[in-house]
């Protein structure tokens, strides 16, 4: 499998504050530039906002998928429908049905 590293997320929030400091610093001569504990901290503080913020957007993605599933159980039950067509279908085509199958699987217990 290749083997491809990228940059992470804080990496690149590091790399466009330095990259924002320093054109600061040449437009603005004369000026104290932070020091590098305080552009540390700044980071710091970016990124501990991001994170607040994919939690936020987590939690309530996830909040918002468990109410459907008990709504979807206690009216129209939708999902158990979905997924009893699809096991059908897979009886149906056992070819393409056992790629599909395996796909589902696949995506449903991946880590």
């Amino acid at each position: 499998m290749l083997n491809v590293e990228l940059p992470s997320r804080s990496d690149a929030v590091e790399d466009t504050m330095n990259a924002a400091l320093s054109d600061w610093s040449s437009s603005s001569p004369g000026y104290n530039l932070p020091t590098q504990q305080e552009r540390d901290t700044t980071i710091r503080e970016v990124k501990s906002n991001c994170s607040c913020f994919i939690k936020f957007g987590l939690a309530v993605l996830l909040t918002g998928l468990l109410i459907f599933i008990i709504v979807d159980l206690l009216t129209n039950r939708y999902i158990e429908k979905g997924i009893s067509n699809f096991l059908e279908w897979v009886e149906q085509n056992p070819g393409i049905g056992f790629v599909a199958f395996i796909g589902v699987y696949y995506v449903c217990t991946r880590e």
